[in-house]
């Protein structure tokens, strides 16, 4: 056991440390007062009747966009991905309603994250293409639902609750443990299993698939690394991050990947659309089919995201030298 003389001597150098003293002061003072003012605004929202809830989201949205510094590089990385990826000539200088519109979206996505449980008992989502779900699980199979981050991405796992399957999701852990378990709160109630990303949560994930205990969702557009997996948007193909998981596993359980996306049609109205399975390459050579079904799942969403810019969350994330 050290002596409490050597515990003092190691406190006073970590003192010294200006990463250590940064780290201490965002865990304990940053991290603290942002966390209660989200759980106040959690709380607030979760009051609310729906259509306002979605309202003052997009009001907070667009706040932030014009007037906070702290998303200053945000602002930046937004107005050069749109002129990048739409390749349209905007100036990424002046204004533009459609591509600004994506704060708005984001706003309106994180203040429903405290009415996400009612969404669907109040009507509010639509399902399409629900019968290739249904006739995805009556094979017998795993089924891998496969998504993305469009505006309404998390109306997905309440709609397939609503339709009597039962849901795992992995998902993306917060920096902020306040906001983490805000996000884990909302999500529980709809009745939705979580699995983080790590070798702990994967493996349950996996077990429960092969089980078929649950659907398994994955996002396969996740920002990890310092980087957005997926997809590529004319950078070099990398075998990593979710996009790859999804091909795995697929692999590995003999699973049906149905690809699904949420989309928000008006104010806090959105629609689920589920499209016709995969059909993943297996010709038996685990590595060409690992690479083949990864480039086929990245050219299939690409389309989708360009088309949807203005409601894609990884905007704000998105680096084309990564």
């Amino acid at each position: 056991m050290p002596e409490p003389a050597a515990n003092l001597r190691q406190f006073r150098s970590r003192l010294t440390d200006p990463h250590w003293r940064r780290h201490i002061w965002n865990y304990w003072i940053v991290d603290g007062f942002n966390g209660g003012k989200n759980y106040a605004l959690h709380y607030f929202a979760r009051a609310m009747p729906i259509d306002m809830c979605s309202a003052f989201g997009a009001m907070c949205g667009a706040l932030t966009r014009r007037f906070s510094r702290r998303y200053a590089p945000q602002r930046q990385r937004v107005r050069e991905n749109w002129t990048l990826l739409k390749n349209d000539g905007s100036d990424p200088n002046a204004p533009h309603a459609l591509r600004d519109s994506v704060w708005t979206q984001t706003g309106r996505v994180a203040l429903e994250l405290s009415i996400l449980d009612r969404l669907w008992p109040a009507g509010r989502i639509a399902v399409e293409g629900a019968e290739h779900v249904a006739s995805a699980w009556a094979t017998g199979r795993p089924v891998i639902v496969m998504s993305i981050h469009l505006a309404g991405w998390e109306t997905i796992m309440p709609s397939l609750i609503g339709l009597g399957h039962k849901v795992t999701l992995i998902y993306q852990p917060q920096g902020n443990r306040f906001e983490h378990q805000i996000l884990r709160m909302s999500r529980q109630r709809c009745g939705v299993t979580l699995a983080p990303p790590w070798r702990a949560g994967a493996l349950p994930a996996v077990r429960a698939l092969k089980s078929r205990e649950s659907l398994l969702i994955v996002y396969v557009d996740e920002f990890t690394n310092g980087r957005v997996q997926a997809p590529t948007f004319g950078r070099p193909l990398k075998i990593q991050g979710n996009i790859a998981n999804v091909a795995r596993m697929a692999a590995l359980t003999n699973a049906i990947v149905i690809p699904a996306r949420g989309l928000r049609v008006q104010g806090a109205w959105f629609k689920v659309q589920y499209s016709p399975p995969l059909n993943l390459v297996n010709t038996g050579d685990m590595a060409g089919d690992l690479a083949a079904n990864v480039a086929m799942i990245d050219a299939m969403i690409e389309p989708v995201i360009r088309d949807n810019l203005e409601k894609w969350y990884m905007l704000f994330d998105f680096r084309v030298n990564t």
